[in-house]
């Protein structure tokens, strides 16, 4: 599961480092309205998915989550190879949409693994599942790059990478043994899913940690639209500056790869919640002074900051949020988790791109560094350490 999540994660961050310029040659003029673009089509997948991910995680209850990650990865890798036969922004944006309701590849992830690994070792898990994440992360941009500075067109990236993400994926998914037993409760005295809502929304514990998550994605995605348009203003003469990009979004993958298996494990061991403070405090502190950066090496220093701090956050709060929820549920509460995640993921994008184009791009990184202590003052004052229910 590791594999797949590095692999999905991978293809979902390889046209990052060229996206801007995959716009401007699809005839989107001038730079604001690439911002705008960039930041609209990269929420309108989360967006979709916001709505459909706590349906999928409870079908996954119900017939196992498994077929879940393999139906996702399907999906996701055809409309990846899609998005290289766009011509217009529309066409991409529709396109986006469109994945968002079949994918639901996190929220699958998410309930195999928590499912299958007992719960005195969840943080630990689901840091190596972060892990896979943080390396699709890290390889995604620094091989879109490459490859779009050596092949041809930029829609050969598209192409190949869609491809390659689908046999790999179907692959390792193969692989993945589940034990899967449904719910002791028959299906129709299961509560309903609107009802199962209402109910965790009331949840004294549960429902601060949505708010927890939805920060941390809005924060973590925010810049996404408009960090290549920055990296390029670091290094307006470079003939490589499409590589020199995806390491830059890279490294934040490098360092989440050293800290997200190390912090999960020790939220196992000082408390979940002490880790998610520990990791929201440190991606604030190495976000606020990117705002000043006008060196390369100064900006990716404080980018590998970032990346230490942001692998933490969200293994420590899934691992909080199943230690609340009870097992034979878990699929759709981390559906409802999901939700929370991708409206951070929808919000982010269309937040950064509208601050930049309206006051620079230096002003996102104020924004998203003031969020993130934000949500550090939220898990201080509104969240207890998770309790295992009864």
């Amino acid at each position: 599961m590791v594999i797949v999540q590095a692999v999905i994660q991978a293809q979902n961050q390889i046209a990052n480092p060229f996206f801007p310029q995959y716009l401007e040659q699809n005839g989107v003029h001038p730079i604001s309205s690439v911002e705008y673009w960039a930041g609209a089509i990269l929420a309108a997948s989360p967006l979709s998915s916001a709505v459909f991910a706590p349906i999928w995680g409870g079908i996954g209850d119900r017939i196992g989550r498994k077929k879940m990650v393999l139906r996702s990865s399907i999906a996701t890798s055809i409309t990846f190879i899609l998005m290289g036969f766009c011509t217009t922004p529309w066409q991409m944006l529709g396109l986006r949409a469109f994945s968002g309701v079949f994918s639901g590849f996190s929220t699958s992830a998410m309930s195999l693994v928590a499912t299958q690994v007992p719960e005195s070792r969840l943080g630990f898990a689901l840091g190596w599942l972060s892990t896979g994440q943080i390396t699709g992360a890290l390889i995604g941009p620094l091989l879109g790059g490459l490859l779009a500075d050596h092949l041809p067109s930029y829609r050969d990236v598209f192409y190949y990478g869609g491809t390659a993400t689908m046999l790999i994926a179907v692959m390792s998914v193969m692989n993945v043994r589940e034990e899967f037993r449904k719910s002791d409760l028959p299906d129709r005295n299961k509560p309903a899913m609107l009802k199962q809502l209402r109910e965790i929304v009331k949840h004294p514990d549960l429902a601060p940690m949505f708010v927890v998550i939805m920060l941390a994605q809005i924060c973590s995605i925010g810049v996404s639209p408009v960090l290549p348009i920055f990296v390029r203003g670091l290094v307006p003469d470079s003939p490589w500056q499409t590589t020199i990009t995806g390491a830059a979004l890279a490294v934040t993958g490098v360092a989440g790869l050293l800290g997200a298996p190390f912090l999960g494990r020790r939220s196992d061991e000082i408390g979940h919640r002490r880790v998610l403070l520990l990791s929201l405090a440190g991606t604030a502190l190495f976000t606020l002074p990117q705002m000043f950066a006008r060196e390369i090496f100064v900006f990716v220093g404080l980018r590998f900051g970032v990346g230490i701090f942001l692998g933490g956050i969200l293994p420590s709060a899934n691992a909080m949020i199943g230690r609340i929820a009870k097992p034979e549920s878990r699929g759709q509460v981390y559906g409802f988790t999901s939700t929370a995640q991708f409206l951070g993921r929808a919000v982010g994008p269309l937040l950064g791109a509208s601050v930049a184009a309206a006051f620079g791009i230096p002003a996102v990184f104020a924004l998203i560094g003031t969020l993130m202590a934000a949500n550090f003052l939220w898990v201080w004052l509104n969240v207890r350490p998770a309790i295992k229910p009864s």
